[in-house]
């Protein structure tokens, strides 16, 4: 029976497309598998935006994300130079408890304004407090970035893809053609072997 499909043409042609296709399936999980192979990337959430009055900032925290685009005429740039505007305070209160806050601000803080914080503190938490400006006032409210890194995938992810792309593949294409030898030829499903002989002992 078997060599009796070898002369047909539709059966060899069908042999080919069957191996094209097993072929291309293959070759697309080993695509996906190099997909997931460890890469370098910036990432927003380890870079810093680092102000020339002293104060840093994670970019993703300040939502910044595109860390790459700052300097180069982004509307990232306004957001990274609006934050170095702030002015930041350390207060310390008379029970020992020590805060930090921010306010935005173009100008040098007064004293006038650390007296209006402390006087604030005071009402809430019923202790003197001291104020300490703690950023310098650059007249550029220029700043740098600094820039980190991640990395994404990794080889236990392309291990895991191949391994099993590789043998769902197999077993899908196993399937199909037990399946059509069963019903080409009658033969038992499960005992079909995996090259047949014909009568002159040939294997095909």
């Amino acid at each position: 029976m078997i060599a009796n499909l070898e002369t047909r043409s539709w059966y060899r042609l069908l042999k080919v497309i069957f191996i094209l296709i097993a072929i291309s399936l293959t070759l697309l999980v080993a695509f996906f598998a190099y997909l997931e192979r460890p890469q370098k990337f910036i990432s927003a959430s380890e870079s810093s935006i680092i102000c020339n009055n002293g104060n840093t900032y994670k970019a993703f925290e300040n939502n910044i994300y595109d860390v790459e685009r700052l300097g180069k005429g982004s509307s990232y740039d306004n957001d990274a130079i609006k934050l170095c505007t702030r002015v930041r305070y350390k207060i310390a209160l008379a029970d020992g408890r020590v805060y930090q806050i921010e306010t935005d601000g173009m100008k040098t803080p007064t004293e006038t304004d650390r007296n209006e914080i402390a006087n604030n503190f005071k009402a809430k938490y019923g202790v003197e407090a001291t104020v300490q400006d703690m950023s310098k006032i650059t007249p550029d409210h220029g700043y740098t970035v600094k820039l980190g890194y991640s990395t994404s995938g990794s080889w236990e992810s392309v291990a895991q893809i191949l391994g099993g792309g590789l043998l769902a593949v197999f077993l899908i294409f196993e399937f199909i053609r037990r399946t059509f030898f069963y019903v080409a030829t009658g033969k038992n499903f499960w005992h079909i072997p995996v090259r047949f002989k014909r009568k002159d002992n040939k294997t095909i």
